[in-house]
C-alpha cells in the first residue's frame, strides 16, 4: 500500500512539474517581421510565466507550410509548440493544391493570441481621397484599378479578394516578392491601393506619403482619426483580421494544454503586452482559451475556404 501510494505521489509530482525543461516555439516566418515580433514577445512572457526558457525556431517558407510540417511531426509532449495563423491553420489548406496536412485534425488549438487588422492605403497622388471615392472609381473602371500584395495567397491578397466579393467590385491584382517592394510602388503611384498593417503604414501616412481609406477592424483605430472601419463604410462582411494563436501537436497531454492556455491568458493580461498591442492597433484574443479557441479556428477555416474558392486562388 505504501509503495503504491509513493508511486502515486511520484506520478503526481511529475505531472505537476510540467514544464520541467525548455520549450520550442516554431514560427512560420522569418525573423524581424510583425509575426516574428509578436511570437518572440509571447515566448518571452510565457518563459517568465512558466519558469522555463522558450526557444524560438523560425521556419519560414511556403506560406508557413514548412513550419507546419515540422510542428506536425514534433513529439506531442507539450514541449513543441507552434505560433500558428489564419494562413497556416485556416486558409492554406485550400490555397495549396497538394496540401498534406489537416490543421484541424493535426493540432490542438491552445489559445488565441493576436488579431492584427489591415488598413487600405493609397498613394498621396491618387485621385480618390476617401473609401467611397475609391469605390466609385472602381465601379466606373472595373478591372483597371490595381492593388498590390506581398504575393499570391498572402493575407494582403486574400483580404483584397474578400473586399471585391463583398463590395461587388473588380480590381487587378499585382503581386510582388515582398511587402517592401509593393509599398515602394504604391508610394510612387505605380499601383493604386494596398492592404497593409497599421504598424508599417502609420509613419508613411503621417509623413503624407500615403492616405488611409478604411480599416478592416471591429473598431476605429485611435491612431487614424476619421478613417472608418469597413463595417462603418457599409461592408461589414469584409471585416477581417490576420490572427495568430498557440497550437500544440495532436496528442499533447490535456494537462499541458491547460497549463499553456492558462499561461497565455496571464500573458495577454500583462499591462506591457496590452500597451504594445494598443500602440500597434492589435486586438488581444484573451477570451479564446483552450475551450473556445478550437471553435474559432474551425469557423475561420470554413470562412477562408469560401473566400479562397470563390476567388479561384490556387498555389
Amino acid at each position: 500500500m505504501l509503495g503504491m501510494a509513493a508511486m502515486g505521489l511520484s506520478g503526481a509530482s511529475r505531472a505537476a512539474a510540467y514544464p520541467s525543461r525548455a520549450l520550442t516555439l516554431y514560427v512560420p516566418f522569418a525573423a524581424g517581421g510583425i509575426a516574428d515580433s509578436n511570437a518572440r514577445l509571447v515566448a518571452e512572457k510565457l518563459a517568465a510565466a512558466l519558469g522555463q526558457p522558450f526557444v524560438v525556431d523560425n521556419r519560414p517558407g511556403a506560406g508557413g507550410n514548412i513550419a507546419l510540417g515540422v510542428a506536425t511531426r514534433a513529439a506531442p509532449d507539450g514541449y513543441s509548440l507552434m505560433f500558428g495563423t489564419n494562413g497556416t491553420h485556416a486558409a492554406n489548406r485550400y490555397l495549396y493544391k497538394d496540401f498534406p496536412y489537416d490543421p484541424l485534425r493535426d493540432f490542438v488549438p491552445v489559445h488565441g493570441l493576436f488579431a492584427d487588422f489591415n488598413v487600405l492605403v493609397t498613394g498621396a497622388a491618387t485621385p480618390f481621397a476617401t473609401f467611397d471615392e475609391f469605390l466609385v472609381q472602381a465601379r466606373k473602371r472595373p478591372g483597371q484599378l490595381t492593388y498590390a500584395s506581398a504575393g499570391v495567397g498572402t493575407a494582403q491578397h486574400l483580404v483584397a479578394e474578400l473586399l471585391q466579393q463583398v463590395a461587388g467590385i473588380r480590381l487587378l491584382h499585382v503581386p510582388y516578392k515582398g511587402a517592401g517592394l509593393a509599398m515602394n510602388d504604391l508610394m510612387a503611384g505605380t499601383v493604386d491601393v494596398m492592404f497593409d498593417y497599421p504598424i508599417t503604414s502609420l509613419p508613411l501616412i503621417g509623413a503624407g506619403k500615403l492616405r488611409a481609406l478604411v480599416t478592416t477592424g471591429l473598431r476605429p483605430l485611435p491612431s487614424l482619426p476619421g478613417v472608418p472601419t469597413i463595417a462603418e463604410a457599409g461592408y461589414a462582411g469584409a471585416q477581417s483580421s490576420v490572427w495568430s494563436g498557440l497550437f500544440a501537436p495532436r496528442g499533447t497531454p490535456a494537462e499541458a494544454v491547460e497549463t499553456l492556455s492558462g499561461a497565455c491568458g496571464r500573458v495577454l493580461a500583462d499591462p506591457a503586452v496590452q500597451a504594445r498591442a494598443a500602440q500597434n492597433g492589435t486586438e488581444l484574443l484573451g477570451k479564446l482559451d483552450a475551450r473556445s479557441f478550437p471553435a474559432f479556428v474551425a469557423a475561420e477555416a470554413g470562412r477562408w475556404q469560401g473566400i479562397v474558392q470563390s476567388a479561384h486562388v490556387q498555389l
